[in-house]
């Protein structure tokens, strides 16, 4: 299958994007057979539809939609096309997402939300229309950066939460009372300040990251002996614990699930990028 590719963000932007997928399906019947399913994931996304609108089951906001911004995802979703797809699909860096929104991303967390209620009708509009007349996928990606830059905010960032989740990211198993103390600040003023700009507690984003560091290495060849340790698991008895809790399913029965040979290169893919959460079934 082709028609997917996936860009590192320019300089100018890398302290707030960390990886671009444009998605490119333009056979309808192509596009309507596949479905994406996303794990919990920590890092906010950026979708923008030029083509046909998805569906998706999101707790909040579910159904079609075709520009959206979500926050730390808690759950598994699946997203299914009505049509061929064209879209550019950005992972932020959850330290830096505020600096689009203008404010915490309290109210984003397991939510679909409107980038026109964010940005304005007429702006993604535009961009909309652009994107569907870009020659390839490094224009699209060039044009959706232009975009995102002349609308970050960077003073809106949380200098303090910035840290604390650029430790987390390295150090999820790292506890709130070593978390504050490292910041020489108290646990409960970061924790309120935490959850306002991020949308959750440290101790579920810490899960989350976890979570994906376990999915990401056992995409790329790691036993599970190997992940249980270097992800900071008690024993796989845990793991396999957090994993059913969080994703609904054992981690081995979801990971074989989807990876059949149908798109088995294209999850390969995946499993290589940022974006190592998400599975083509």
């Amino acid at each position: 299958m082709s028609g997917f590719k996936f860009f590192a963000p320019h300089p100018k932007i890398a302290d707030v994007v960390d990886v671009i997928w444009d998605v490119d399906l333009a056979h309808p019947e192509l596009a309507r057979g596949v479905s994406f399913k996303v794990l919990p994931s920590a890092a906010p996304t950026l979708c923008v539809h030029y083509r046909a609108p998805t569906e998706s089951d999101q707790r909040i906001n579910p159904g079609n939609s075709r520009q959206r911004m979500t926050g730390v995802q808690t759950g598994t979703i699946t997203i299914r096309p009505t049509g061929p797809v064209g879209a550019l699909i950005i992972h932020l860096k959850p330290e830096a997402a505020s600096a689009l929104t203008g404010y915490g991303l309290n109210e984003f967390t397991d939510a679909n939300i409107g980038l026109r209620d964010l940005f304005g009708p007429i702006a993604v509009s535009r961009l909309e229309d652009m994107l569907g007349e870009a020659r390839d996928g490094s224009e699209r990606a060039r044009l959706i950066q232009r975009f995102l830059l002349s609308r970050i905010r960077r003073d809106t960032t949380d200098l303090m939460v910035r840290r604390a989740v650029q430790t987390l990211l390295h150090h999820p198993n790292c506890s709130v009372r070593d978390l504050a103390s490292g910041l020489d600040i108290g646990e409960r003023q970061l924790s309120r300040r935490f959850h306002t700009l991020i949308g959750t507690s440290i101790k579920r984003f810490a899960r989350i990251v976890r979570l994906g560091k376990a999915v990401t290495a056992r995409r790329r060849g790691a036993n599970w002996a190997e992940i249980t340790y270097a992800c900071g698991y008690s024993d796989q008895a845990h793991l396999i614990h957090d994993f059913k809790l969080m994703t609904g399913h054992p981690p081995d029965a979801l990971l074989r699930s989807t990876s059949a040979a149908k798109y088995g290169s294209l999850n390969a893919a995946l499993a290589m990028s940022g974006f190592s959460n998400t599975f083509i079934v």
